[in-house]
Formats: C-alpha cells, sequence, structure tokens
C-alpha cells in the first residue's frame, strides 16, 4: 500500500497505490493496482496561478522473479486526470480532463515469504503518451519508485 505525501512552499501532493496480489507459482506474482494522487499548487511571488489536479488509474501487474529478492515488473494501466487551474490575478479559470495509458516496466528488490512480503521498485513508463503522468513537466520520461509492504489475508480456512 505505497503512500504519497509531498510538498512545498507552494505545493502539497498525496497519494495512494493500494494493490491485491496473487503469487502462482514461487517464481510469478501477478495483481491489480490502483493509484489515486492529489496535488494543490498555490499561487506565488512569481506566478497568479493555482492548479488542483486529481488521477485516477487502475492497471494490472505481473511479477517474475528470476533469482530470489529480485523481480521484473510489467505494469499496463490507465490514468485518468482532472486538472482545474485558475489565474487568482484575473479571476479566469478552466478546466481540463483526459485519460492517458502506460506501461510501467521495470526491476525491483524485495522479500516474500507466507507472513507477507516487502519490496523496491523503479519502473519507466514504455509508451511515448505526452498525457502520461509519468512525464516531466518537459515531457521526459521520469522514474517512478515505489515501495511497500503487504500481509496476506487468510479468508477461511482449509480442512485437512
Amino acid at each position: 500500500f505505497p503512500v504519497t505525501i509531498g510538498g512545498g512552499a507552494h505545493s502539497f501532493q498525496m497519494g495512494l497505490n493500494p494493490e491485491i496480489i496473487k503469487s502462482f507459482t514461487p517464481y510469478v506474482d501477478g495483481g491489480l493496482a490502483m493509484n489515486i494522487y492529489y496535488e494543490l499548487y498555490n499561487p506565488y511571488e512569481f506566478s497568479s496561478i493555482r492548479s488542483r489536479n486529481f488521477r485516477l488509474g487502475i492497471g494490472a501487474f505481473t511479477r517474475i522473479w528470476p533469482i530470489e529478492s529480485f523481480f521484473i515488473q510489467v505494469q499496463p494501466e490507465y490514468n485518468y486526470a482532472w486538472i482545474n487551474q485558475k489565474d487568482v490575478s484575473t479571476g479566469q479559470s478552466g478546466t481540463n480532463n483526459f485519460g492517458a495509458e502506460s506501461l510501467l516496466t521495470g526491476v525491483g528488490y524485495g522479500k516474500r515469504s507466507e507472513w507477507g512480503f516487502s519490496y523496491f521498485s523503479v519502473m519507466f513508463d514504455l509508451f511515448n503518451n505526452p498525457r502520461s503522468q509519468y512525464k516531466s513537466g518537459y515531457n521526459r520520461k521520469e522514474p517512478v519508485f515505489r515501495a511497500g509492504i503487504g500481509f496476506p489475508l487468510r479468508l477461511g480456512t482449509k480442512k485437512k
């Protein structure tokens, strides 16, 4: 359940990346991931623009563990954005809503056991979609860092 919290003098970001994971073999995991992200930029001495961005996304992923503790991850996903901007000096405002496909691929380090897991990964978006949330303001690809811990849910008990 990776959590993002950040900010600066004129900005604030908060996000969640919950995952549901199933181990199919000792070498392959699969699952679903969700992105929930909010950011706020307030006006300051060099800009009179206030921006509020909300993004929501969903994707499926596969983690392949070729050797113990190291994995390769592939994660296609779709993210949708709602962006509202306002020039507080003139009162003009506008909104922009759009979707973007991404294909995150990368490597990671982790530990798995019957009691849970922990991991750290670095991925890049292989698609060249200019609306991807994984690109900088200069349309450059940025690394996606994720880390998390998880505990198994035991739904019911098996009878012998």
